[in-house]
């Protein structure tokens, strides 16, 4: 899948920590265990750190926060994972693929063949970097459900109103 690569590459980038997020499938165990053993065995422990499950969706926002930018090095197209990512206002490194170079025309994905030399220059220059970021949220703004909505009403010719503010009151039971 990839994900191995950052790690050769932080073998020599010594001012560079390794966030890995989520958990992995079932079927990935073993990957992901291989992967663990790397970290120790090239004693990175102190600069690469996994969390241990999925993370929750109010969680999201402080462990993107915590990154510059996120290396998608799966070389298999997974549109939400980059969408994610953009949505959350980052820059996201990709493989040169078809279904990536189409995100780039709008949003922060930077497709590329040189993934290792793009995460370096990405790293290295926080104005470039910035950028992307704003691309993304772009995107965000752009693609939000009430846009959406709105062009779709638009769209369809239907009258349209900005909707209400609504609270919601959930009941506690004891």
């Amino acid at each position: 899948k990839g994900y191995h690569l950052p790690l050769e590459w932080l073998k020599e980038w010594k001012d560079t920590s390794l966030l890995y997020c989520g958990s992995v499938e079932t079927s990935h165990k073993y990957y992901d265990r291989k992967l663990r053993e790397t970290v120790r065995e090239w004693k990175l422990r102190d600069r690469v750190f996994f969390s241990e499950n999925d993370i929750a969706d109010e969680d999201a926002d402080i462990w993107f926060g915590a990154a510059d930018l996120k290396v998608y090095p799966h070389s298999q197209f997974a549109e939400c994972s980059v969408i994610d990512a953009m949505g959350r206002g980052k820059c996201v490194v990709t493989p040169d693929k078809e279904g990536f170079r189409e995100l780039s025309k709008e949003g922060g994905v930077v497709p590329t063949n040189d993934m290792k030399g793009t995460v370096r220059k990405l790293l290295e220059n926080s104005e470039l970097r910035r950028t992307y970021e704003q691309k993304s949220l772009a995107y965000r703004e752009k693609y939000n459900w009430y846009n959406y909505f709105k062009n779709l009403v638009r769209h369809l010719g239907l009258a349209h109103k900005k909707p209400p503010k609504v609270a919601v009151c959930v009941p506690v039971r004891n």
